[in-house]
Order: structure tokens, then C-alpha cells, then sequence
């Protein structure tokens, strides 16, 4: 643990934020010691990148730092994250924050139950994204808006 830091996860659901900035994610957040750092990825995104960018979004993630999650189709990126959240804030008391990037209020349930064990609780959206609820930034504890470039 880096000293004196309070210990994150951050979650990210990269297609519901498309596009992302991975490295500014990581910037807002270079006060806490960010133990888990996952991009939950479908097929369709996977494919954009090696389509329209001829990368290998997986393999740039990698290098950046992240754990890239791939499920098979979109709604299967809100499960996945679900499901892997509720186990950090069941299992990792270690975890002082959780820190979202989505818009979507199938989180809801994530959010409260973070609160509910007296997790911190921080929201990451691309700035002027208009598919983040306003439900879900006035759940969470900080709402926090970054730069929407693709970044890594």
C-alpha cells in the first residue's frame, strides 16, 4: 500500500462511456492507492478499435495498467461488473473507495450497497455525456467529469 493513501477499485464500463480516457481516470485518481483497475469490454468495442484504429484496445490497456474484463455482448458488461463489484466491497474490506465510470443506473444497486458498507463512493463520466443519469450522480458520494478523448 502506498503510504498514507486511502485503497480504490475503479470499475469501468467502457461501452456505456464510449469514448473513454483511460489515462485521465487514472490521473483523478493518483491520490488513492488504486488496487483494482477494470475496463469491462464487449466484442462490439473490441472490434471498433482493431476496425477503426487498427489496435489492439486490449493489449493498450494491459500496458496502461488495467485488467481488461471481455464479455460476449453488451448488456453482459453490466452483469460482469455487477457481479465483480459487489464481491470487492463483500470481500476486500481493504477497499475504502469505489470508483465508477458509467452513466447507467443499473448501478444502483452497486452504489448503495458500497454506502451501505461504508465505502466512499466516486463517479467518473466523460464531461457533457449525455447518457449519465442524474439519478446516479446524486447517489454517489463525488461526481467527477473528465476530458472525453481516447487516451492511453
Amino acid at each position: 500500500m502506498a503510504e498514507g493513501k486511502k485503497r480504490a477499485a475503479l470499475l469501468i464500463d467502457g461501452p456505456n462511456i464510449f469514448p473513454f480516457n483511460y489515462g485521465e481516470m487514472k490521473n483523478v485518481l493518483s491520490s488513492y492507492d488504486v488496487l483494482i483497475k477494470r475496463v469491462y469490454l464487449n466484442s462490439q468495442i473490441i472490434e471498433y478499435f482493431r476496425t477503426n484504429e487498427s489496435r489492439d484496445i486490449v493489449g493498450s490497456l494491459q500496458n496502461s495498467g488495467f485488467e481488461a474484463i471481455l464479455t460476449g455482448h453488451l448488456n453482459d458488461v453490466d452483469s460482469y461488473l455487477m457481479r465483480d463489484g459487489i464481491k470487492v466491497i463483500c470481500e476486500r474490506s481493504d477497499i475504502e473507495i469505489i470508483a465508477l465510470s458509467s452513466g447507467d443506473t443499473d448501478y444502483f444497486p452497486l452504489i448503495i450497497e458500497a454506502k451501505e458498507k461504508g465505502r466512499h463512493t466516486i463517479l467518473i463520466t466523460p464531461k457533457d455525456h449525455r447518457g449519465v443519469s442524474s439519478a446516479l450522480k446524486n447517489l454517489v458520494h463525488e461526481h467527477i467529469e473528465i476530458n472525453p478523448f481516447i487516451v492511453l
